[in-house]
């Protein structure tokens, strides 16, 4: 889908849009998001607006309340969310992003439709910015019309971005025509912001030299997210060929290296970056290049433990495994009831009812705690103890899982270790008792 060159009008509008409703707009207040509002509201859609408070700006709820009148005007819906931006190491710009999108969780549910009212002079911007920030193929066709709605990790729907065929005059000229109102952001003209540098200072020179450069732009963004595609088919390919080279399992999403490395540096490069993105991540090419490295060329004993936002990235007998960032285990035990899960680091255990199990203690629970360091386990059948550690390594439990392990106890007394084995102490299984399980919430992968 191309939105090269598009009329301004209801009707083109109705074209590009799915006839799945609700339809959320995302509602700035500004000139885009409010033409965008008054096109939408003559279209006969069920469309709803959502408009985040990011309270980084005096004029914060002016623009609310500015929203809100258009919309009641309009008689369009309005959900309001208030968030609190914190950048915690990250830029304000990114942080805002991550808070505006945790709003929208709260409102859109399983396959909704979000549209934003970015036009083509915005995908030019974005276009130079990547381009001067060495984006590859990918990063350089700009934003897509039409693209996952990614929230947390999750593909929660779509975003559709109908008006980016028009230029930022056509969407001011429409504006005035039906007398809309629209608030401008203070932020906008700090030119120490790359973005608005290259809006205010960079792009209406060009603009005087090149008239109309920003519609063959969008053209050669067109161009690319062909290429970008033809890539994304070849990645395809050369995954299907072997089936069992990505998988899914407890232990998270991994890729085989030995696989990998059958291709050319610059196909390997490509399946690589297309694997992570079904895991929603996006690396540049020096990024994929410096993590295949990595992979491919340490020791073969080494722990490699690559961390990319709140994702890490390990490999682990001869794998690269995609996990996510594990809360750490309680320093203390903690009491566990029957068939009541509870949450212990980064994963879920409970006692769950089973035809032979667990008795259940005498004091109605048992203890769950973490493994301590220098401790032996006793695996029921076996003849004598070991160290845990070289039990759990000979069961090839992953590393960054053996603290997370979590042990099962009568008072003192160990009774099963995971969901892997029983211990000798347990004694006899009984009818109608109860047995352990132990889940590691795993990522989705979009592309395997």
């Amino acid at each position: 889908m191309s939105y090269t060159n598009m009329p301004l009008s209801v009707e083109t509008l109705l074209k590009h849009l799915p006839q799945q409703q609700p339809l959320w707009l995302a509602l700035s207040g500004g000139l885009d998001s409010m033409v965008l509002l008054h096109l939408l509201s003559q279209s006969g859609l069920n469309v709803k607006a959502i408009h985040v408070n990011h309270q980084l700006s005096v004029y914060a709820r002016q623009w609310q309340d500015h929203c809100q009148l258009a919309c009641d005007k309009l008689a369009v819906e309005l959900v309001v969310k208030v968030v609190d931006v914190m950048p915690e190491g990250r830029g304000l710009e990114d942080a805002a992003r991550q808070a505006r999108f945790a709003a929208f969780s709260q409102c859109l549910a399983p396959d909704s439709v979000l549209l934003t009212a970015h036009h083509r002079d915005d995908q030019a911007e974005t276009l130079l910015l990547r381009l001067l920030r060495g984006a590859g193929v990918h990063g350089l066709r700009g934003m897509l019309p039409v693209s996952p709605l990614l929230i947390e990790g999750r593909v929660r729907g779509q975003i559709i971005r109908p008006l980016l065929g028009c230029s930022r005059a056509e969407l001011a000229l429409y504006a005035r025509q039906h007398q809309l109102d629209w608030v401008t952001d203070d932020s906008n003209a700090d030119t120490s912001l790359d973005r608005n540098f290259l809006r205010h200072k960079v792009l209406p020179t060009m603009a005087q030299r090149w008239h109309g450069f920003t519609q063959r732009w969008s053209a050669t963004a067109s161009h690319l997210a062909e290429a970008a595609e033809l890539l994304d088919e070849l990645a395809a390919q050369d995954l299907n060929t072997l089936p069992q080279a990505a998988e899914l399992d407890k232990f998270g999403s991994s890729l085989s290296l030995a696989f990998v490395q059958r291709f050319s540096a610059p196909r390997a490069k490509n399946l690589l970056r297309y694997w992570l993105a079904g895991l929603d991540l996006a690396l540049t090419s020096a990024q994929l290049t410096q993590l295949l490295d990595q992979l491919s060329h340490a020791r073969a004993d080494a722990q490699v433990d690559v961390q990319v936002a709140n994702r890490h990235l390990r490999r682990y007998q001869g794998r690269v495994f995609c996990t996510q960032e594990l809360a750490p285990t309680p320093e203390v035990a903690v009491e566990l009831g029957p068939n009541q899960p509870i949450q212990f680091g980064g994963g879920v255990v409970a006692m769950r009812s089973a035809a032979y199990g667990l008795a259940l203690p005498t004091s109605g629970k048992w203890l769950v705690r973490a493994r301590a360091q220098g401790e032996r386990s006793h695996p029921a059948g076996r003849a004598h103890s070991q160290a845990l550690k070289k039990l759990l390594q000979d069961v090839n439990l992953p590393p960054w899982l053996r603290n997370q392990l979590p042990l099962v106890c009568d008072g003192q007394v160990v009774l099963a270790v995971g969901d892997l084995w029983l211990e000798q102490s347990a004694g006899d299984l009984i009818p109608n008792g109860y047995l352990l399980t132990w889940e590691i919430p795993q990522i989705s992968h979009s592309n395997a």
